[in-house]
């Protein structure tokens, strides 16, 4: 049997089945074939940001995928300023501070907030300098 696919489109939004409960705007990392979760560490290698929440496991969502060109809608897990590096976080959650030696920066933060909780906007980076 073949294996469906589905190509992003030209916004850069694809359909990825939950594997875990995730909220809008969520970091998402994949976790198996067409199946995505929240990140759970700095060094989760980000596929996108959910654009829809799935209430439950086996729910489609809609992800923003990183290399679409253009900002990303992103909730932060502390205090960011704009114009800092900012990493993937636990919860699916974006954080301006690394957790671990190994992480690299995913992206940077374009508009800053002080409330954790806060939807930012973020422009996804290649990896960049950490010094």
């Amino acid at each position: 049997m073949a294996v469906e696919k589905s190509w992003t489109d030209s916004t850069g939004k694809l359909s990825i089945v939950a594997s875990a409960t995730i909220d809008q705007y969520e970091v998402v990392k994949m976790t198996g074939n067409r199946t995505c979760k929240p990140t759970t560490a700095a060094s989760d290698v980000v596929v996108g940001v959910a654009l829809t929440a799935a209430t439950a496991t086996g729910i489609a969502v809609d992800v923003l995928a990183v290399n679409h060109g253009g900002t990303c809608p992103g909730v932060l897990a502390a205090s960011t300023t704009a114009g800092a590096k900012v990493y993937p976080f636990a919860g699916g959650l974006l954080k301006a501070a690394a957790t671990v030696a190994s992480a690299v920066p995913i992206g940077v933060c374009v508009s800053g907030a002080t409330v954790v909780g806060s939807r930012v906007e973020w422009l996804p980076i290649g990896a960049i300098a950490t010094t």
